[in-house]
């Protein structure tokens, strides 16, 4: 349960994470990046994952279907509440 919550926040966080992810990489590069929007959010919720496990080995260890399935209910729930409230 500690990864799937883990998991939730760091997509949740991702959007917001994303322009400090992208500066912190821009000042590590020496060249421009050719990177397009929808690949970095791919990148940063990439990171953000990659934090969310490290988290989760250091709290004992969790599931890669918990990490990965609150990851994605982190990133892409408050779409799918509104369609389904939409639908309904």
């Amino acid at each position: 349960m500690f990864t799937f919550v883990i998991a939730l926040i760091a997509g949740l966080a991702t959007p917001f994470a994303e322009p400090h992810i992208k500066t912190a990489l821009e000042s590590l590069t020496l060249d421009d990046l050719k990177i397009e929007p929808g690949e970095f959010r791919t990148f940063a919720f990439a990171v953000m994952m990659v934090a969310a496990a490290l988290l989760s080995a250091l709290g004992g260890g969790g599931s890669a279907i918990a990490l990965a399935v609150g990851g994605l209910l982190g990133l892409f729930g408050k779409r799918l509440f509104d369609a389904i409230r939409t639908k309904t």
